[in-house]
């Protein structure tokens, strides 16, 4: 049965390393074409890496300059937002959305998605915060434990403000974590990528105007036949379909 094991598990480890190997090609593919000024090219290299790892920060970022290259800035609004779903800190990403949305609509200031607050908290990565609620419940059993054994008044005042300040800690740990997996998981935010989508009001197969390209938009009630209602960065509200937009 061991035997029948290893031999399950070889030709899958194989496929691993190989499709590992082929996505870094591709990779490396993509940093030679970019550098060859091939934006096209380097697009579709990191295109092909994003494919095997939806999760590959580097690809995303790439991605984004080579499509700055291109002059396809909605596109590369989309890939930074995607830097920013994973590290949402990372100034250099914010950067490059304001270039290009700026080079689409300089009129419009374009605001990010957190503030510098909630990015600073950010910083840490999910598995960073939960072992930090994770420390500072065993800190809150021991302060208790502690607490329950003091005899002196002095002392017990003492370790009952610890105790405040460690449940306070962990509470507020707890919902950095859960407002940070909230971040991580949203789907209701998406981007305009082409030049210009239609809207519609409610009920009418009739276009009413357009969102311009680069405009990133949340999705706030779905409609039925893939219809969706969202609102934009200035505040408006409208109905466009779900698979003209590019969701982050």
């Amino acid at each position: 049965m061991n035997w029948k094991l290893k031999y399950l598990l070889f030709p899958l480890f194989l496929v691993v390393v190989l499709f590992h190997a082929n996505a870094q090609k591709h990779f490396t593919n993509g940093i030679a074409a970019y550098n060859n000024k091939d934006y096209s090219l380097a697009a579709t290299e990191f295109e092909k890496v994003i494919a095997s790892d939806e999760k590959n920060v580097s690809a995303w970022y790439n991605l984004g300059l080579s499509n700055i290259g291109k002059k396809a800035y909605g596109e590369a609004i989309l890939d930074f937002e995607k830097v920013l779903k994973f590290i949402p800190n990372d100034s250099e990403a914010e950067t490059k959305i304001e270039y290009c949305f700026g080079e689409l609509h300089p009129e419009i200031e374009w605001t990010p998605r957190l503030n510098s607050f909630q990015s600073s908290l950010f910083s840490l990565s999910l598995n960073a915060w939960g072992l930090i609620c994770i420390s500072l419940s065993l800190a809150c059993a021991i302060g208790l434990i502690l607490y329950m054994q003091q005899k002196k008044s002095s002392l017990k005042s003492a370790f009952l403000f610890i105790n405040i300040f460690l449940i306070s800690s962990f509470v507020a740990s707890l919902l950095v974590c859960s407002n940070l997996q909230d971040f991580m998981t949203d789907d209701s935010f998406a981007v305009v990528t082409s030049k210009s989508i239609p809207t519609f009001i409610d009920n009418s197969p009739s276009p009413k105007t357009t969102i311009l390209e680069g405009t990133r938009v949340e999705v706030i009630e779905k409609k039925k036949n893939d219809f969706v209602k969202v609102r934009t960065l200035t505040g408006e509200i409208h109905v466009v379909r779900a698979k003209e937009l590019s969701f982050i």
